[in-house]
């Protein structure tokens, strides 16, 4: 491709995710005179120049003849409804294959080159096998799709058979259903969430499908957008749940979940990071996501869970010498291994436990500077009869913020530890970390809402400005 003198400005179609790039929608422009970038293209098993920006098919006309018998294949499917009726809270995955005669061709997954029109705001990760791209890549949008709306797709990747490279651009489309629908769930709205299906990594399927704990998830704030009645934000809490069925709260020796939230009618999308224990294998998850439509019968249909596991090197040795082994053939070369999933939700009660009594005398801090650059909540109940004095299920903090939008998310959270003795004052400190595991500073002059949990029960809510 030859080059002089261009201007370019980058789409949204490039997005990082780890170091895992899948780009596309550039457009360039020449600071003086007519557009002077080109590619190369097959046209009539001639290999010609194209104006404007793009990936070179061919070098040569015999480059052409070779194309033209190759068979390649970019099956685009979503992961909720169909490809004339897409979810607006779906993601997406691509399998590519390609193939010349009998011989199939190996796509080299740093090729891969995404677009998506009407422009839309997504991150790519791609799906390894044995240390070998898989075919598949997954495209997470991170804003609902648009109801009503048809969805142009181009890819382009370079394929390699018998030793020879050659570039090659597909087309997909994709139309979403006509409305989102509305939404009937509101703060104390929880669930009772059953992982039932993970499609990748193919190797590990039924070992993750089978082992993932039942969750129960509580709603643990709900905002209205400012801008659109039927859009907002959503805060979840939740953990391993202690019973198959309702009313059940979180296990007292349970992972934590928090989430923040995007609601669009009856579609929600959430997502944070976890920790999760799978038939005792400890499996930390960089990103964690959540995403379905609420049902009438305070439930979550079309559940999707999307969640990406980060290797510091090829052996995975961060993950220890159990998990290592296992997750290092699955991750891509940017150390990257992507679980997908369904789940279905039912509705659950949750069982109410009145930790903070009416007659308790209670302080809430907000302190800043609590060891190396970690703030700290700490709750302060002075009591004669809270059930804090003979235990604290899982007390827990979670930060937020609110945007211009009345949008709020999630600012830090941390598992509170309580004094001991047990007695009355009981002071329950939460070193706050923020979402990407760092310790957490306060900002002067920001608004924080804090909300102090024991299980799934929001026992105090309380406002903070620093």
């Amino acid at each position: 491709m030859e080059t002089k003198r261009l201007k370019c400005a980058w789409g949204v179609g490039l997005f990082l995710l780890f170091g895992a790039v899948i780009a596309g929608g550039t457009g360039c422009k020449n600071n003086s005179g007519p557009n002077t970038q080109y590619h190369s293209e097959c046209r009539n098993n001639s290999c010609v120049p194209i104006s404007g920006a793009g990936m070179d098919q061919c070098s040569t006309n015999s480059d052409c003849t070779v194309i033209a018998r190759i068979t390649a294949a970019v099956a685009l499917t979503p992961t909720s409804g169909s490809p004339n009726a897409v979810e607006l809270d779906s993601l997406l995955y691509e399998n590519i294959t390609t193939s010349l005669g009998t011989t199939a061709g190996y796509v080299d997954p740093a090729s891969i080159r995404i677009s998506i029109s009407p422009s839309l705001s997504f991150t790519g990760t791609t799906g390894f096998a044995g240390g070998m791209f898989d075919g598949y890549v997954f495209i997470t949008p991170q804003v609902f799709l648009s109801a009503g709306t048809t969805y142009s797709v181009t890819t382009s990747f370079n394929t390699v058979i018998n030793n020879n490279s050659y570039a090659l651009t597909r087309y997909n489309t994709f139309t979403t259903v006509a409305g989102a629908g509305t939404n009937s769930v509101s703060p104390g709205s929880s669930f009772i969430l059953s992982v039932t299906n993970v499609t990748q990594p193919p190797g590990l399927g039924s070992l993750l499908s089978g082992n993932i704990p039942l969750m129960a998830m509580n709603t643990i704030t709900k905002t209205t957008s400012i801008s659109d009645a039927n859009a907002g934000s959503m805060v979840f809490y939740g953990g391993e749940a202690a019973s198959p069925s309702s009313p059940t709260d979180i296990s007292p020796y349970s992972f934590t979940l928090p989430l923040a939230g995007r609601w669009d009618g009856s579609y929600v999308m959430s997502s944070g990071s976890a920790v999760l224990d799978v038939a005792g294998i400890i499996i930390p998850l960089q990103i964690f996501s959540l995403s379905g439509t609420f049902n009438a019968a305070g439930g979550i249909d079309n559940g999707v869970l999307y969640a990406v596991v980060h290797c510091t090197d090829m052996s995975c040795s961060n993950l220890g010498t159990t998990v290592g082994p296992i997750i290092s053939q699955y991750i891509d070369t940017n150390g990257n291994m992507t679980i997908l999933g369904t789940f279905t939700g039912s509705r659950n009660t949750v069982p109410y436990t009145a930790w903070i009594g009416g007659s308790d005398t209670v302080t809430t801090t907000l302190v800043n500077g609590i060891g190396p650059g970690i703030s700290t909540a700490v709750l302060e109940v002075t009591t004669t009869t809270s059930p804090l004095l003979s235990t604290a299920t899982l007390p827990y903090a979670i930060l937020t913020t609110t945007d211009s939008d009345n949008m709020q998310s999630i600012a830090a959270d941390g598992q509170g530890s309580p004094g001991l003795p047990q007695f009355s004052p009981i002071t329950l400190t939460y070193p706050l970390m923020t979402q990407s595991g760092v310790p957490f500073a306060t900002t002067a002059g920001t608004p924080y809402t804090v909300y102090y949990l024991f299980g799934l029960n929001t026992a105090l809510i309380t406002q903070f400005t620093p």
